[in-house]
């Protein structure tokens, strides 16, 4: 069964997921780059704002071709209680009829739920189907791979 992993990282800790779930799974990485300017303080608050506005972002690549992929993992960090643009936008970009999807989030203080019910929706929005969500919280790395670990062997035993 062939993967892959569609992710968005402002910070590098959902890549950190993302990479962990690469090496378990031999699955095919396919990040998503915000072109818009998401560094520092001022851009932290204009995030929060493209948020709640639901404001399009520009994002490279632009399409991504999961035709030859059985299993998706989609990961996104929360922002407000909801996913990243560049993720909202991939999404909104690609056909996940017929595929198995795995979603999680990266978070370190709330919403993580909200947020997996809005990924969630979205992806089955485009026919996806929703095998299993999980999400991570920390800042250490070695937490980061011991819960990501876990979830993925959660999701074998499902």
């Amino acid at each position: 069964m062939k993967s892959a992993v569609i992710y968005y990282s402002r910070t590098g800790k959902t890549r950190y997921v993302a990479k962990e779930i690469e090496k378990m799974t031999d699955a095919t990485d396919m990040e998503i780059k915000d072109l818009t300017n998401r560094s520092g303080i001022s851009a932290y608050i204009s995030c929060a704002m493209d948020i709640f506005d639901n404001k399009i972002t520009y994002i490279e690549p632009k399409h991504v071709d999961i035709t030859d992929y059985d299993k998706i993992y989609i990961g996104t960090p929360v922002w407000g209680s909801n996913v990243a643009p560049a993720i909202f936008e991939i999404i909104n970009r690609t056909d996940f009829r017929c595929k198995d999807v795995v979603t999680y989030v990266t978070f370190k203080g709330a919403g993580e739920i909200k947020a997996l019910d809005i990924l969630n929706n979205l992806v089955r929005q485009k026919g996806g189907n929703i095998i299993k969500s999980f999400a991570i919280s920390s800042s250490d790395v070695n937490e980061f791979t011991f819960n990501t670990r876990r979830a993925l062997k959660n999701l074998e035993n499902y």
